[in-house]
């Protein structure tokens, strides 16, 4: 008995070609529940923090005096992307800009409540760290710095 016959059939009963095409089928259909299979689905599960206090100090650069001049102590920041509230102005510092004239560095001091979780401090939704860098608005000014310090009561 030949292994392929003069009809081009494997022992006389399969072509060839369909027995290709049924092994890369089977193949392609094992790897895949293989995959499905050993795929892991990561299930971010939502962790709940302390409520707490924080004083956070934003420093925006780059400003001219119009606006450091809109930038007003008790009002409220917003977060720009999201809307949520990211705290109130405590204080600000203004300091020349050494090397452009007529622009102005401001820190500002921003009173927050904030959620501390064992990940992040989370400030509306958004979680924030040292080194941020954020858009913060209100109704006059909308400013982008970065937070380089993050205090919580």
């Amino acid at each position: 008995m030949k292994i392929i016959n003069e009809k081009g059939k494997l022992f006389g009963i399969i072509n060839i070609i369909d027995l290709i095409v049924i092994i890369v089928v089977v193949l392609l259909i094992g790897g895949g529940v293989k995959r499905v299979k050993n795929s892991e689905i990561e299930v971010e599960e939502k962790v709940e923090g302390v409520k707490k206090e924080a004083l956070i100090t934003f420093e925006v650069g780059k400003l001219k005096e119009n606006v450091v001049d809109e930038i007003v102590v008790g009002d409220l920041l917003y977060n720009n992307e999201k809307g949520t509230t990211f705290g109130k102005i405590t204080d600000k510092k203004v300091e020349d800009q050494e090397d452009k004239p007529g622009l102005y560095k401001v820190v500002i001091s921003i009173e927050s409540k904030v959620e501390d979780t064992p990940k992040a401090i989370i400030i509306g939704d958004s979680e924030t760290r040292v080194g941020s860098e954020l858009v913060l608005k209100n109704k006059r000014v909308k400013l982008a710095g970065t937070v380089i310090r993050m205090e919580v009561k």
